[in-house]
């Protein structure tokens, strides 16, 4: 009996490593929106139409500076069998204007 359960979840486990299956986190990140944006002028509202709602919110003081500016971030992460897609977009905002971002995209 204990036979049958063995092969059973053997075959299961190497059926699951071959598997076709997409996983899929966040959302496709609409960087053909960021020429929208421009840099001392556009403001967080601007950036919430260009680009939506963000997966991620935070705050960064660079060296030097009195007070921190806010980060906006995107991310899409695409996994399929031995595929990985990973997209990161972290936008800038000092005082309610963008002033900038950070992209990063292994993929697309």
């Amino acid at each position: 009996m204990a036979r049958p359960l063995v092969l059973a979840t053997v075959l299961l486990v190497l059926a699951a490593c071959g598997g076709t299956e997409e996983v899929v986190l966040g959302r496709r990140i609409a960087t053909e929106h960021l020429a929208d944006l421009t840099v001392g002028a556009s403001t967080e509202g601007d950036v919430d139409r260009a680009l939506g709602k963000p997966t991620g919110l935070g705050m960064a003081r660079w060296p030097g500076e009195l007070r921190a500016i806010d980060l906006r971030v995107y991310d899409f992460q695409r996994m399929k069998s031995s595929e990985a897609d990973l997209n990161i977009l972290i936008v800038f905002i000092k005082d309610g204007t963008y002033v900038g971002h950070y992209w990063f995209g292994s993929g697309t």
